[in-house]
């Protein structure tokens, strides 16, 4: 049995008692315990909306090592309502990822490339517009919600949007 189940039941409960219907479990290395607290959360509030996104590195692997197609194919798509991948890689690598795995994916959050320690201080270089025309082609491939992860900066979010203006 899933170790963490009661406590993130106890959290579940808290939320589902201020009425909260959006969960987003994020930034996860493998898929331990998501189907069984999603299955709770639908047996408490069938109208919730469950979103589960993982970290992938650049070759579509978890820190933990397991591949994402293999988390994809372990998740209840009954019970979670989309599955998303957030950080971990930058743009460019999560779109060649993307074009591997198929149309599973509805959620993508990547970070503004990768990071680079300059004055001990972490820095992301990745260019707001190719991060926007990045996001936008695989928008067009199916994807539903975008956002941005480490090192993205309000200049990322104000190209996307300039660029979803430009394509709607």
């Amino acid at each position: 049995e899933w170790k963490s189940y009661e406590e993130y039941k106890w959290v579940v409960d808290q939320f589902l008692n201020k009425g909260a219907q959006y969960f987003l479990f994020e930034t996860l290395s493998n898929p331990i315990g998501l189907n069984e607290i999603s299955s709770y959360i639908k047996s408490k509030n069938k109208e919730a909306y469950i979103i589960c996104s993982f970290s992938i590195q650049s070759d579509g692997y978890t820190k933990e090592g397991i591949h994402i197609q293999d988390i994809i194919s372990s998740l209840n798509k009954d019970k979670i309502d989309a599955i998303g991948l957030n950080c971990g890689c930058g743009v460019h690598h999560m779109h060649e990822i993307l074009k591997e795995i198929g149309s599973f994916i509805q959620f993508i959050s990547p970070n503004a490339g990768y990071p680079t320690v300059v004055n001990n201080r972490t820095q992301y270089q990745l260019d707001p517009d190719y991060f926007a025309t990045e996001m936008i082609s695989m928008m067009q491939k199916g994807i539903k919600m975008a956002g941005g992860c480490c090192g993205i900066m309000p200049s990322h979010i104000q190209a996307l949007y300039n660029k979803i203006k430009q394509t709607s």
